[in-house]
């Protein structure tokens, strides 16, 4: 073993500098000369392997409570078939014990006085899941790169106006018109234009319709089942665990409609503007946005206020509202359902949505005199928010949210262990995973032949036959251990160009490649380190777990149960996804250049 590193180290210099050329070399083996190191000549080769064997695990249900992303809608799938999704949520006080108005109900009894706390509105807001935002913008001028003219040049001008998109940047208004305040004057010739007071656009990588429908049916209803957040099965030690396959459970506890109707897709900003201010004469404040109301694209609808002047105003000072304990059990949570006709599928970030109830009140008015005669009552209107979930599935979460969906497969696949098929089926949500092993004769052949390793590859071609009936496909791959469920990758040695889904862990890559149609043909993702740590430091050659992930960068898992009611460890970024793919598998009835292969680079000194 201490040969063997030694001759690592002494390659590894000359190594640093001709390894670029030997990714992209053609040639499976070849000499640079003599004496380079300590006068021993050495080549740089490339192997390629078939995987011996490859196992399909079909996912029959996935723990969906206290996820990052939950699904709601439907996802028409012509290759993997349809899936409808619904959402099950608790809701939170913002604070225990809460007061409306100025008296908390014990003050309006001690001084005799009703604050006549009235709901006159309120409003449901869900934000769509964003994958992508903070990297859409490729030459920084302010307009993302889906509405950018040239998304690569700061100065072009998408809206035509005679401004630089970057100008218009600088200058607070929008890129994307031409008039930014709607006065009837191009922004080039207004010199009279507020800045920042525009309604930005989004590109929504988060919502899916094969017939590019823009709206849907939401139905909003009370919920009398009571979610738990503490298994009793373990003593109330350990969470509890809720799965996708419950949707019927939960159907006969389902009660009040709250809303249902019509919901506009929009990928514009919700703006609202301040109330102009008569004591600054040489500012008119309607002109600015509030930034503070302001909201991301999304969900936005309006509840029914009698209900939460009954359920929420009306219970002020009473046990309902003394704890989230209380809470939970008074108002057991809302459903969320899509109408099965509708060809959508959303994905919505539910740690950012709330119900906004805006309320009146009666406030005393004293004329700052102790004479109760001349008191009047002035009426105050405020607003009082109740949460979904707060803080982090990746970390600590609180409240609790289940995603149910039915799930009508269109195709069925062998999951014979140990085989050789043809096609591969990797699918997000109840789909499928692939579990492979490298094969053990590689590893020995490595290390007899004191191989110095530079690149280890796994390949995975995309059937674009099959592939070309969808417009959606899964962005990156994700690997990690079976028998640890720890990613493949090692985050000390990655690069990241960004921290978004598409740039962190460069080095692992794993993303989709695609042709100049902008369909997949394959996924490339390194497992140098983890080839290293076995034939180096004598780590267990594990199987390897294969999914779709929507992010690699979080290796959190859930437990999935597979089609024979085994438990598997399934990544949570898997779960969220309802997105699928087919690729080549290592069978020989499919064309070599196509096939599932291991590919290594490696150095051998010709001693």
């Amino acid at each position: 073993m201490l040969k063997h590193l030694k001759g690592k180290a002494q390659v590894l210099l000359v190594l640093s500098i001709f390894f670029l050329g030997l990714v992209s070399c053609e040639t499976e083996s070849f000499t640079l000369g003599e004496s380079l190191v300590y006068g021993e000549p050495f080549t740089l080769s490339k192997k390629t392997y078939t995987i011996e064997s490859i196992n399909q695990l079909a996912i029959d249900r996935v723990q969906t409570n206290k996820v990052p992303v939950y699904q709601l809608g439907n996802y028409k799938d012509p290759v993997f078939g349809e899936t409808n999704a619904s959402i099950l949520s608790q809701v939170q006080l913002s604070a225990p014990n809460p007061s409306f108005g100025e008296l908390s109900a014990v003050g309006e009894l001690d001084n005799d006085l009703d604050e006549r706390e009235t709901v006159t509105k309120v409003t449901l807001y869900i934000p769509f899941f964003r994958a992508s935002a903070a990297s859409s913008d490729s030459d920084s001028d302010g307009v993302l790169d889906s509405f950018d003219v040239d998304p690569n040049d700061p100065l072009s001008d998408s809206d035509g106006d005679g401004l630089s998109d970057n100008e218009e940047r600088l200058l607070g208004w929008n890129p994307l018109s031409s008039d930014t305040d709607n006065d009837g004057i191009p922004d080039a010739q207004d010199d009279d234009t507020a800045a920042n007071s525009y309604a930005r656009r989004y590109d929504l990588d988060s919502i899916y319709s094969f017939s590019d429908q823009d709206r849907f049916n939401l139905k909003v209803r009370t919920s009398d089942y009571y979610l738990r957040d503490r298994d009793p099965q373990t003593d109330f030690l350990e969470s509890q665990a809720y799965f996708s396959d419950k949707a019927a459970v939960y159907e006969p506890f389902l009660g009040k409609e709250l809303f249902e109707g019509p919901v506009v897709i929009s990928d514009y900003q919700y703006v609202y503007y301040n109330e102009d201010d008569p004591a600054t004469e040489d500012v008119d404040e309607s002109l600015t946005l509030d930034v503070t109301k302001s909201k991301d694209p999304g969900i936005l609808v309006e509840l029914d206020k009698l209900f939460f002047q009954d359920r929420i105003m009306g219970q002020e000072g009473s046990d309902a509202l003394r704890s989230q304990a209380n809470f939970v059990d008074h108002l057991r949570g809302l459903h969320l359902s899509i109408d099965p006709s509708d060809d959508l599928m959303l994905l919505l970030d539910m740690s950012q949505a709330y119900i906004e109830i805006e309320y009146e009140y009666d406030s005393i008015n004293t004329q700052g005199t102790t004479d109760t005669a001349d008191d009047t009552r002035d009426q105050i209107t405020t607003t009082y928010r109740l949460n979904f979930l707060t803080g982090s599935a990746t970390g600590f979460t609180q409240g609790n949210a289940i995603n149910t969906w039915t799930y009508s497969k269109a195709l069925s696949f062998d999951t014979q262990k140990e085989a050789t098929p043809d096609r591969l089926f990797l699918k997000g949500g109840s789909g499928s995973l692939l579990q492979l092993e490298i094969p053990q004769s590689v590893i020995d052949e490595a290390r007899q032949n004191n191989w110095l390793v530079n690149e280890v590859s796994l390949e995975f071609f995309v059937d674009q036959d099959k592939m070309a009936l969808t417009p959606f496909e899964p962005p990156r791959l994700y690997m990690y251990k079976s028998t640890n469920s720890l990613p493949l990758y090692n985050a000390s040695n990655e690069t990241s160009s960004s921290q978004t889904a598409l740039g962190v862990y460069l080095n692992y890559d794993g993303a989709l490649r695609k042709n100049t149609a902008g369909r997949g043909e394959a996924y490339k993702a390194n497992v140098t380190d983890y080839f290293n740590d076995i034939i180096i430091r004598d780590s267990l050659n594990a199987p390897i777990n294969v999914a779709i992930s929507a992010n690699i960068a979080f290796p959190q898992v859930q437990q999935a149960i597979l089609d024979d009611q085994t438990a598997v460890d399934y990544p949570l970024m898997s779960g969220i996804s309802p997105l699928g793919t087919v690729l080549y598998g290592p069978s020989l009835s499919v064309p070599e250049d196509k096939r599932l292969k291991l590919t290594i680079y490696y150095t051998e000194l010709n001693q």
